[in-house]
């Protein structure tokens, strides 16, 4: 996939080829109804199956992943689970990936140390951890800066045992109309950002239609933003996030979108029970 910018070295293994190093701590942050969780959660399968990531960003090998949230009920959590390993073809699929509905974790000085301890007796050991959302295991005020200073402080443990930390995020509005610049729009303090290793900003560019950007990345490749589509056939269907292009091919891969969802729907409503594996709809789309 083609990255803007060229860096000399990439200084560690990447998780996310060529976008996510395994051991960083990424913020993604975005504002209510942009599909953020949904986002995060098919990273999260993408990773446990060793998946390309939108069938685009090549993940290397499978790794065990933990998806901590601290919003959703267990059951809408599960739900979205089954609905995106549907839309992947994964629901076959024996998959290292567990979650925590609602545990009521807070990093507080021991809140890592808990974690780990209690994921040992689990006998389950993570590569990946996602946390939804930063707010939620927060000590203190997003916006007092030595709150998140010692939030990055207390998650250290978890990157000095080799966990990849991926964090969602809220996103503020611009404060005056036509303000847009993403990068600037991650709410709360501006140590969130500056103790990350990585940022990406998540904006809902029109229904079920997305725009990703990289407003930061130390230690891989910084892609130029880029576009992905949710489709969802009906209440229970399967769901399909999909790869929409890069910036400058958007206009053409928007209109693209628009002309394939009305058949996609017509598949799916002419499949048995309105499921259908990822390759066999692939093939019909292509038909």
């Amino acid at each position: 996939a083609p990255v803007s910018g060229s860096r000399a070295a990439i200084r560690a293994p990447l998780l996310i080829e060529p976008i996510i190093a395994n051991g960083d701590r990424i913020v993604v942050y975005g504002q209510f109804g942009s599909l953020k969780s949904w986002l995060l959660l098919q990273l999260g399968l993408s990773v446990a199956a060793g998946q390309p990531w939108l069938s685009t960003f090549h993940i290397p090998a499978p790794q065990s992943v933990l998806y901590v949230d601290e919003e959703m009920s267990v059951r809408t959590l599960r739900r979205r689970i089954k609905r995106l390993a549907m839309g992947s073809g994964l629901e076959s699929e024996s998959l290292s990936f567990r979650v925590l509905s609602q545990p009521g974790i807070t990093f507080d000085a021991r809140g890592a140390a808990t974690l780990l301890t209690g994921l040992a007796q689990q006998s389950f050991n993570p590569n990946v951890i996602l946390i939804e959302t930063l707010r939620r295991v927060l000590c203190g005020n997003e916006n007092d800066a030595e709150a998140v200073s010692a939030f990055w402080k207390n998650i250290e443990p978890l990157r000095a045992s080799g966990k990849t930390v991926i964090i969602s995020h809220h996103m503020r509005k611009p404060y005056k109309e036509g303000e847009q610049n993403s990068r600037y729009r991650a709410s709360g303090s501006t140590d969130i950002l500056a103790g990350a290793d990585s940022a990406y900003a998540i904006e809902l560019e029109e229904e079920s239609l997305l725009r990703m950007t990289c407003v930061k990345s130390r230690n891989a490749e910084e892609p130029k933003p880029f576009y992905v589509s949710l489709k969802d056939s009906d209440i229970d269907g399967p769901i399909l996030m999909h790869f929409e292009g890069f910036h400058q091919d958007a206009p053409a891969k928007m209109q693209e979108h628009k002309r394939v969802l009305p058949v996609l729907l017509e598949i799916l409503a002419t499949a048995p029970g309105g499921t259908i594996k990822t390759r066999d709809l692939i093939r019909q789309l292509g038909e």
